[in-house]
């Protein structure tokens, strides 16, 4: 039975599946490499939330946000295995809803390529007045 729980104190094991997922996306290659840095990204969020399958992460989602007023969504991440069931859909609601129960009622995020339907379904509309921009060293 999936669920979709807080990760608050994460165990080794934990700190490892976490990175996998990371390394899984792309989006941090080596961060089995960095386990004291994943534990932080942990730590470090508003909300860390994990869909498991028994002890099995099978997908995550964070908030990072001072916790007053503005939040943003990040990490949004599905084992490959287990993509297309709607388990992103899962934790987007429910880190909507632990944001929205902060009474955090500015939530955002950057959407690429086909997340864009997961986050609509999740009541996201995309921001025709802005820009994401990132900071870049030259």
């Amino acid at each position: 039975m999936l669920t979709i729980d807080d990760l608050t104190s994460p165990s080794a094991a934990q700190i490892g599946a976490v990175a996998r997922l990371y390394a899984e996306t792309g989006w941090w290659p080596e961060a089995e490499q960095h386990p004291e840095q994943v534990h932080g990204v942990i730590t470090g969020s508003l909300f860390f939330m994990v869909a498991r399958e028994g002890a099995d992460i099978v997908g995550m989602g964070r908030v990072i946000s001072d916790g007053v007023s503005d939040a943003f969504i990040h990490d949004i991440a599905v084992t490959a295995g287990r993509r297309g069931e709607g388990i992103a859909t899962q934790i987007v609601a429910a880190l909507v809803d632990r944001s929205k129960q902060r009474g955090i009622d500015w939530i955002g995020l950057i959407a690429k390529g086909p997340a864009s339907g997961v986050y609509a379904r999740c009541g996201f509309q995309p921001m025709t007045d802005a820009t994401p921009m990132r900071y870049l060293e030259s």
